[in-house]
């Protein structure tokens, strides 16, 4: 609650034009984090517009409820003073009392003024996408955006961006071809993971079953930061350029990256995988996230085996049948599940 009122006095002081730099900055950092912080001051903002001009037929005037406590904060502050501790009023004991209970009361305004209007119009919508049966037909955001989403996947957005920024809530693993915008960033939100970018493509993988967060950048540049969970404040942060990867570690909280010369993580969408003198280890590790099995290769030497090839829209069973002919390898195929022998 005091994070919340802290927050509602803040975007009171910005709304009226009497903050800081400083504070305007903390502000726009804070509607950043998250879609529903972009939401709550979309609603406050609103709020403050309806103080100005309400309707006719409203039967809340937030500026008649400011005005009567500004009068009523007036006629406190003129009392004559009293001879004795007694009977002195508390704000004639603490000189600054009047100042914070002007604060207090603003605050009490602009809530009941947010009840007035929460219950009277209803809150933006937020749009979910979720993955369907086809990967080359990609989510298209209000500013022009596309994402491809891979299964198991969902992207949520509101109907318009606010001006000043695009926030996008999601899970999964998706390609994002972001429209270049300098002046509005689009912020993405997964996890405890946040993404700043303002034109850009990029392949981000964050499925709940998984300790790693993992963006792959191919063109543009990208913020890659991790938040607080507690208040949102931003925790750690790297700038990534095209052939990096950002990993976050969602156990330990820190954040990497790397280069990386493969496009194998694209090859749920472009149905291609290449190998070149590549460990026969990091090869089944690719087929498993490219094709969603488990392969089990139990006292195999596969780092000693290398393999260099190209597949392109190829069947579990033909690769590994290729395999079989390569090394010798022997294999199995149940459902989801691969044995080698």
């Amino acid at each position: 609650m005091k994070k919340e009122i802290e927050h509602i006095e803040l975007i009171t002081r910005v709304l009226s034009g009497n903050c800081t730099a400083s504070e305007k900055a903390t502000l726009d950092q804070w509607i950043g984090m998250s879609v529903e912080n972009q939401n709550s001051f979309l609603s406050y903002k609103s709020t403050w517009l309806l103080a100005g001009s309400a309707a006719p037929q409203s039967n809340f005037n937030v500026d008649k409820a400011w005005h009567k406590l500004n009068m009523t904060i007036s006629c406190v502050e003129s009392e004559p003073l009293v001879n004795t501790l007694e009977k002195k009023p508390l704000y004639l004991i603490h000189p600054q009392f009047g100042f914070y209970l002007k604060r207090i009361a603003a605050v009490l305004v602009l809530a009941f003024g947010l009840f007035y209007l929460f219950n009277q119009k209803p809150q933006p919508e937020l749009l979910t996408v979720a993955s369907a049966e086809s990967i080359d037909v990609p989510a298209v955001l209000p500013d022009g955006s596309k994402i491809y989403l891979n299964h198991n996947t969902s992207v949520t957005y509101p109907e318009a961006f606010a001006s000043g920024q695009r926030l996008v809530g999601f899970k999964g693993e998706g390609f994002f071809e972001i429209a270049h915008n300098p002046a509005v960033p689009m912020i993405i939100e997964t996890g405890n993971l946040r993404v700043k970018v303002l034109g850009t493509t990029f392949d981000l993988v964050n499925y709940e079953e998984s300790n790693e967060i993992v963006l792959y950048l191919q063109s543009g540049k990208v913020l890659f930061y991790s938040v607080d969970p507690l208040d949102g404040s931003v925790a750690e942060q790297l700038i990534l350029t095209p052939g990096q990867m950002g990993v976050y570690n969602k156990v330990t909280g820190s954040l990497s990256k790397a280069d990386f010369v493969s496009n194998n993580f694209l090859a749920w969408k472009s149905g291609k995988l290449e190998f070149v003198k590549t460990p026969l280890s990091d090869v089944f590790e690719a087929l498993e996230k490219t094709y969603g099995i488990q392969v089990n290769s139990t006292n195999m030497h596969c780092d000693n085996r290398l393999l260099t090839a190209t597949y392109s829209n190829e069947t579990v069973e033909s690769i590994f049948e290729s395999i079989r002919v390569i090394f010798g390898i022997n294999y199995s195929i149940d459902g989801e599940q691969v044995v080698l022998q």
